[in-house]
């Protein structure tokens, strides 16, 4: 109880409404026995507990010893090496040394899993303070060489004879080796107390410095999510789990609850992902076939492709010569380097011939009336982005679409 109340006392202090506050309790119902900071008080947390949260300052332990992960438990799906192809299963771990650790192997597969889940864990780790962040080298008491491999250190090729080694020596040391750390002075003592009980003092900090780092914070690019541009009514559900949607601008890796209409949007957006595209036409409809027996709505699924089989979208990817990239990433900072766009093109074409670009946006939502006009005024900005992000990048024109699943419609922006 003590701990929901702390909750309740920092959503008050954010200006959070009572439906806001009991909305984040029905989401995370964990939170709500999660300890609040106190002034004077230190809290010690994983990484992975630290997700979504801030501090002034943070130290980050453990950067030289291996994160440990669960024994895996059996039978378990790997997912495949190759798009199109089946995931594997692993019956149990007799089997999982029999299969090989080649490149393409399961056993390597999970690696490369498991070292991007590393990497995501550092990135959650490093982004939590505002202000100082303090790395402890315990590299000396980690002598087993076993310990080390897979370490965060290693990703951030931080070790010896790593890439940024040199550039780790270099960082400045907080704090000496005891036997070489200075002695301080005495701390200033107020009349009647004894120099146990005295504080050392504060810092002094001047307006000055506050106004120059505030000049420095502006010249960084702001970073935006192209999906934050979208509006949508206040009670629209978008159909597709984007996760920064809903999130503090600075935690995209934080996720909304999924419903039925974003379960089916997941899936539509998985489904071209994994669209044998450069195989040609035959090859998509066979894959398109296979999977919509597995949709949230096999009935929907099964019309809504069949439409785009029959679209003039369709038309357009079987001009002969296209390249395709489905879940494109890109990072672009606009020309006055005042935005910085961080986000993912659903499905981009490259015609080499006429040397432009086609962007194609998925959408399941539900319109009223004018479908076109809807998903224009509703997404228009946030696709735009993504043209204008590929002509900055590339230097060739790209035309945007937009694809509503439920109508077949092609919009143009």
């Amino acid at each position: 109880m003590s701990a929901l109340l702390d909750q309740a006392l920092l959503a008050d202090s954010r200006g959070d409404s009572l439906a806001a506050f009991a909305q984040q309790m029905c989401q995370a119902p964990e939170g709500a026995a999660e300890l609040v900071a106190r002034p004077q008080h230190i809290q010690l947390l994983t990484s992975h507990k630290a997700k979504g949260l801030e501090w002034q300052t943070v130290v980050l332990f453990g950067l030289f010893a291996r994160p440990d992960f669960p024994p895996p438990e059996y039978p378990c799906w790997i997912p495949s090496a190759a798009s199109g192809q089946p995931p594997a299963c692993l019956y149990d771990k007799f089997h999982a040394a029999q299969v090989g650790d080649g490149e393409n192997s399961p056993a390597a597969i999970r690696a490369l899993e498991r070292l991007a889940a590393f990497e995501r864990l550092l990135y959650v780790s490093v982004t939590r303070p505002k202000q100082t962040l303090i790395l402890a080298d315990a590299s000396a008491l980690i002598t087993d060489e076993k310990l080390r491999a897979g370490s965060l250190a290693e990703i951030l090729r931080i070790q010896e004879n790593g890439a940024a080694g040199a550039w780790w020596k270099n960082l400045p040391v907080l704090e000496l080796h005891a036997s070489k750390r200075k002695k301080l002075p005495p701390p200033n003592t107020a009349p009647g107390k004894s120099a146990s009980s005295a504080c050392w003092p504060a810092p002094e900090w001047h307006p000055e410095m506050f106004a120059t780092a505030q000049l420095r914070a502006k010249s960084f690019s702001r970073r935006v999510l192209p999906s934050t541009l979208a509006h949508h009514a206040a009670m629209i559900q978008p159909e597709r789990a984007e996760p920064d949607l809903f999130a503090p601008p600075d935690y995209p890796e934080e996720q909304t609850p999924p419903t039925s209409a974003v379960d089916y949007g997941n899936w539509w957006h998985q489904v071209m992902e994994h669209t044998p595209w450069a195989a040609g036409q035959m090859a998509w409809i066979d894959h398109w076939e296979t999977q919509w027996p597995t949709a949230p709505d096999p009935a929907r699924a099964r019309n809504e492709l069949q439409r785009l089989r029959e679209s003039p979208l369709l038309k357009k990817l079987t001009t002969p010569g296209l390249a395709f990239a489905a879940e494109l990433p890109f990072l672009w900072a606009e020309e006055n380097g005042e935005r910085a766009f961080d986000g993912c093109i659903d499905f981009a074409v490259w015609d080499a011939k006429a040397a432009r670009w086609l962007v194609v946006d998925w959408k399941t939502d539900q319109t009223k009336g004018d479908a076109g006009k809807e998903l224009r005024e509703r997404y228009g900005a946030q696709i735009e982005v993504y043209a204008r992000a590929l002509y900055a990048l590339t230097g060739s024109p790209a035309e945007a679409l937009i694809y509503g699943t439920r109508s077949g419609m092609l919009v143009a922006l």
